[in-house]
């Protein structure tokens, strides 16, 4: 079905990215901004760099495969590659911390619960990974490599990681910094002048959006106190707050329910208890000078991701990032952060395969099999698709004068923003926002 189906489920996120994916095609042929379209709320518009950030060079990374192969079989092509670069990039990392044969954890990091699901749900912007992985395997050796080359090329990698998802780079800044305070190895002007490099690639791109007044969506977390928070954007809109939950190892949204109070919604199990068992033998692999910045990503990652409460008590580390911080007011799924957990158990899991040595193909073995089961288990294998064809009705629109489309009933699924590639028209609506109540 490469050719007939998508890669993933059918969900509003993933109709938005086929939307953004041809838009930004779009506006690249012919030479126009990716910031503001009315292409839906239609005449009003959408300003895409305020509401969205603008990340859209996944977008242009995808161009030429869907120009050449059509938009179905070229994204999923690109999945694949994206899935295959991640891999890539791990076993590049690897390798600069001295690991011989990466592969195994390489393939394993490749198929991680957290990055599948981004995909299966139609977010390949915060799934690829490979700029994330290309900063860390120049970062982790600045006190080893002395070449002036290297930190710049970190700070390249670093920008590129926010060109393509704003959070991923905040969330490899945040835990950069902490390892270049401990680090205490000769190498903090190196490391700052990689962060350095990395701030003025973005500014040009970052700045405009982190000094607006009026960047909506933001959380209302003035309110906030370590007892008590909800939440509701500036705008009184309830949304869902997609946080990780430890004692599960899944995500899920907290919402508001009818009577006012608060509601966990578990959904997706994005790590594994392999990877715990994976994370724990590794801390006990790694070479001391490895196992600071292994601990630092983990404990980053956690105390981000789990958002507000951790184990039923307040997280002061989220709450006060939340707190003091527009760019946390604006995020949403704080569980995004388990990126930084899944670097760490990547690297942990190359580390103790290869002090295994000779035992590394029995552990494979070992390490395969529940890593499928709970692939399955986690509804990630085998992969979900959704049919990729096109009503008639909205076929034959692609003929049709100039003009804008409205469509009733209006509030129902957002598959008409992949229909519109095929039609081109703009549409009277677009996105919808509901209240999430339960």
């Amino acid at each position: 079905t490469l050719s007939s189906a998508f890669f993933g489920r059918a969900y509003v996120d993933a109709w938005g990215t086929q939307w953004f994916y041809w838009m930004t095609a779009r506006a690249a042929a012919r030479l126009e901004g990716f910031g503001w379209t009315d292409l839906f709320f239609y005449p009003w518009g959408k300003d895409l760099y305020l509401h969205t950030g603008g990340n859209v060079l996944d977008g242009l990374l995808a161009w030429p495969l869907r120009a050449l192969l059509g938009p179905v079989l070229g994204y999923n092509l690109f999945v694949l590659l994206l899935l295959a670069g991640n891999g890539l990039g791990m076993a590049h990392l690897l390798r600069r911390l001295g690991v011989k044969q990466p592969g195994v954890a390489s393939v394993l990091f490749a198929f991680n619960p957290w990055a599948l699901h981004e995909l299966r749900d139609g977010r390949p912007t915060q799934a690829l990974l490979a700029f994330v992985l290309l900063f860390w395997a120049d970062f982790l050796v600045l006190d080893k490599d002395r070449s002036w080359r290297t930190p710049l090329r970190a700070g390249l990698w670093l920008a590129l990681a926010g060109i393509t998802y704003w959070y991923n780079a905040l969330f490899c800044g945040i835990a950069a910094g902490f390892f270049a305070l401990l680090a205490r190895d000769g190498a903090l002007r190196r490391r700052i002048l990689a962060g350095t490099v990395a701030a003025l690639l973005v500014a040009p791109f970052a700045v405009p959006m982190l000094t607006a007044a009026d960047v909506p969506g933001r959380l209302a977390t003035d309110t906030w106190t370590l007892t008590s928070w909800s939440p509701v954007t500036r705008e009184g809109i309830a949304v869902g707050l997609y946080a990780f939950d430890p004692a599960t190892l899944g995500s899920g949204f907290w919402a508001v329910k009818m009577d006012g109070g608060m509601a966990f919604l578990r959904q997706d199990t994005n790590v594994f208890v392999t990877e715990v068992v994976l994370l724990a033998l590794g801390l006990w692999a790694c070479p001391p000078r490895v196992r600071r910045p292994v601990l630092v990503l983990a404990v980053v990652s956690l105390a981000i991701a789990v958002g507000p409460t951790l184990f039923g008590l307040p997280n002061p580390v989220y709450l006060l990032l939340a707190r003091s911080s527009a760019i946390f007011q604006r995020l949403w799924w704080p569980t995004r952060a388990l990126v930084l957990g899944h670097l760490a158990i990547g690297i942990a899991a190359g580390l103790l395969l290869h002090r295994l040595g000779r035992l590394g193909p029995v552990a494979t073995i070992v390490l395969a099999v529940p890593w499928i089961l709970e692939l399955r288990a986690a509804d990630l294998g085998p992969m979900a698709t959704w049919d990729a064809r096109v009503p008639p009705a909205y076929t034959c629109l692609a003929a049709a004068p100039k003009g804008a489309v409205l469509e009733l009933p209006y509030a129902t699924t957002q598959a008409h923003l992949w229909f519109q590639a095929t039609h081109g028209h703009p549409l009277f609506g677009g996105m919808q926002i509901g209240r999430a109540h339960v």
